[in-house]
């Protein structure tokens, strides 16, 4: 199985790039081919400044690493997306992406069947903050189907830590959380 991770975090060292790490070299460790691509690293821009030219079957006009990213997504088998919370909200990064995938992929039933029954998500943030609300934010491109992502989310206040100092890989407690995890998408 191939499976390909996600980190939209700006942070290469923070918790959201060592969580998708860990599971991405567990997964690795059960003979399946992993990648890991920081976001950040790719020349990515938003819709706009176009003249809807995906809305009229006509080539995307923006030219960056998306349509290429996207292709890496359309083949892998699991895709497994590590996001930060921040204030509630998702990382700009992933709105850009999934605002992109209208405009990149042909039709409803190839963003459907070669993006979403294939992604899980893990979250990093606080409920205090407004992760839960962040998570909902992804969650709901899944409404009304009949399928559903494996989903984690990770709070540093649930182990006294600073989410600022990209440590919570450390704890026993949360790779006991991401092996079950881990688990689960094997389960699949």
């Amino acid at each position: 199985m191939k499976i390909l991770g996600l980190a939209f975090s700006s942070r290469k060292a923070g918790n959201s790039s060592k969580m998708l790490y860990y599971c991405l070299s567990k997964l690795k460790h059960n003979m399946h081919e992993t990648e890991l691509i920081h976001v950040h690293d790719l020349d990515m821009n938003p819709c706009g400044k176009c003249n809807y030219e995906c809305c009229k079957k006509e080539d995307c006009p923006i030219h960056d690493d998306l349509p290429a990213l996207f292709a890496k997504c359309l083949d892998a088998d699991l895709l497994l997306f590590a996001l930060p919370t921040y204030c509630g909200h998702l990382p700009s990064t992933y709105f850009m992406f999934s605002e992109r995938s209208q405009a990149l992929l042909a039709n409803e039933t190839i963003y459907e069947e070669g993006i979403l029954k294939k992604v899980n998500f893990i979250f990093i943030g606080n409920i205090i903050a407004g992760a839960d609300m962040s998570s909902h934010e992804a969650l709901y491109s899944f409404a009304g189907k009949s399928f559903f992502p494996e989903t984690i989310l990770i709070s540093s206040r649930d182990y006294n830590r600073k989410p600022i100092n990209g440590d919570l890989i450390e704890l026993e407690q949360v790779q006991d959380k991401l092996e079950r995890f881990v688990d689960r998408l094997l389960q699949k």
